[in-house]
């Protein structure tokens, strides 16, 4: 992470960090901001920071604030103190305070379950807040709580209603400059309602990231949780116990700053931002930088076509020439125009750091050159195939005729079914009106001829002739016997 923050110091002149007070009491936890003062809440009591005294010992302040007097915890205990008397009120397990500002009340979240509204010292009203979160914001007419449930409506005339929230893993929130903004910590980041009639709707289902954009809500991510969120000065500032960001709204929410300290308290006052850390109290003040138009049209693209620009790695399509973008001064862009079918842009990638308002022209042409394939072999009712870059394309006779880019590396194959064709994985730069050769040889199947005897009448077999010859040797058997006997006879 220190490279990011690096970047942000390098690309973002950096807050202007001024220490209040490096000597403060140990296990100092909380503090508030009155009058321009800080008084801060420690494990013996109430420091103030400008007297380098204690206001008030004897108490372990875990939490502290402040309105026509001091109100604080201790030991699960609520306290009012206006300076003089130390008031008890009765409020089970008392974990935060809230201020509201627009009816001189505060509110206290008890075990994240109950929300006490008090009077100077009088309980005027508790409402029952299921799994909340406690953190809570106001308006003019009514008070929010976050909660499992989503958000509940605390309206001042005693009733109430709830907006069934799906991301519900909610931190601290706030109204500033016409938005609704609330923390997250499942993901860790911040919910930014750029319509405020979706809280009016029965669900709002921010959760699913796909339909932030038809709600109009912006999600910030954050590598921390933040559980203070303040607007002034034209920035969104979100602070964790581990670090805060600087957000700026008019440059689309762009985290402008970034810084990894252990926080163990935040306020605001006079549009600067006051941190309580371990090395002592810090106010941070921030000047967000310029804001400049950048305009950039097309020149060349047919009607209707989409212009696309890829702006910091997020891409942005306009189907009407132009694309607007306001960003901030002294910052680096990287910008790339992509081709759109045969048009290709006179500059395909671009760095700019703005110092002014500025208009780009981009010029789209086609630059296509005409590519003949003949093969050599075929007649012209011949179907075959050629594959550009892999792609198919059907055909049929001896030749085809291709549009393409010049000056491009292409991979060229020709398949005809019974030949074999030649060359094979052809690569082919395109330079002006060219034409590819390929021979085409018949593929020949060899076939293996079985010769067999036939009978036919007339024609003597080897199984004839041998009867034959066993009829001569009898009938020659048959003669010398008969000669034998004659011969015998004879003799007599």
């Amino acid at each position: 992470m220190k490279w990011i923050i690096l970047l942000f110091s390098i690309l973002f002149s950096i807050p202007l960090l001024i220490p209040v007070s490096f000597s403060i009491p140990v296990n100092s936890q909380t503090f508030v901001i009155v009058n321009g003062k800080i008084y801060l809440g420690t494990s013996e009591g109430i420091y103030s920071l400008s007297n380098n005294s204690f206001l008030l010992k004897g108490y372990n302040v875990s939490c502290l604030a402040y309105l026509n007097g001091f109100y604080f915890i201790s030991n699960n205990t609520l306290y009012y103190y206006n300076g003089s008397t130390i008031t008890l009120i009765n409020v089970p397990h008392p974990q935060r305070i809230f201020i509201d500002n627009y009816t001189d009340n505060i509110y206290v979240v008890s075990d994240y379950q109950y929300v006490y509204v008090i009077h100077r010292t009088t309980i005027v009203k508790s409402y029952y807040i299921y799994e909340s979160f406690g953190f809570l914001t106001f308006t003019s007419s009514y008070a929010i709580v976050d909660s499992q449930a989503g958000f509940t409506y605390l309206y001042y005339n005693g009733t109430n209603r709830t907006v069934i929230y799906y991301q519900d893993a909610l931190t601290g929130m706030i109204y500033g400059n016409s938005t609704f903004i609330v923390g997250s910590f499942s993901p860790n980041g911040l919910w930014i309602f750029t319509n405020l009639s979706v809280l009016d709707l029965p669900v709002i289902p921010v959760n699913y990231f796909s339909q932030l954009r038809y709600y109009n809500i912006v999600y910030v991510p954050l590598p921390f949780t933040p559980y203070w969120v303040y607007y002034g000065n034209g920035l969104i500032y979100a602070i964790g116990y581990y670090g805060y960001a600087v957000i700026y709204p008019k440059n689309n929410y762009q985290l402008v700053y970034l810084n990894y300290t252990r926080i163990f308290d935040s306020g605001f006052y006079n549009d600067t931002l006051y941190l309580l850390t371990p090395y002592g109290v810090a106010k941070v003040r921030y000047t967000p930088p310029p804001i400049y138009t950048l305009t950039i049209k097309e020149v060349g693209l047919p009607s209707n076509s989409p212009f696309i620009v890829v702006l910091n790695n997020e891409k942005y399509i306009s189907y009407n020439s132009t694309i607007t973008f306001h960003l901030a001064g002294s910052t680096v862009y990287n910008l790339t125009f992509l081709n759109y079918m045969s048009f290709r842009p006179n500059v395909t990638t671009l760095t700019l750091n703005l110092t002014e308002n500025l208009t780009l022209f981009i010029k789209y042409s086609t630059d296509n050159v005409s590519v003949k394939i003949f093969i050599e072999g075929i007649n012209n009712q011949t179907p075959w195939t050629l594959y550009i870059d892999g792609k198919e394309y059907k055909e049929i006779g001896s030749s085809a005729i291709l549009s393409l880019y010049n000056s491009t590396s292409y991979m060229v194959n020709v398949s005809v079914p019974g030949f074999r064709v030649s060359p094979t994985n052809l690569i082919f730069i395109t330079t002006g009106d060219n034409t590819i050769v390929f021979t085409a040889t018949p593929i020949i199947t060899s076939t293996t001829q079985i010769a067999t005897s036939t009978l036919t009448l007339g024609t003597s077999t080897p199984l004839q002739n041998y009867f034959n010859y066993l009829i001569i040797a009898v009938a020659i058997v048959i003669i010398v016997f008969i000669l034998f006997l004659i011969w015998g006879v004879r003799r007599r």
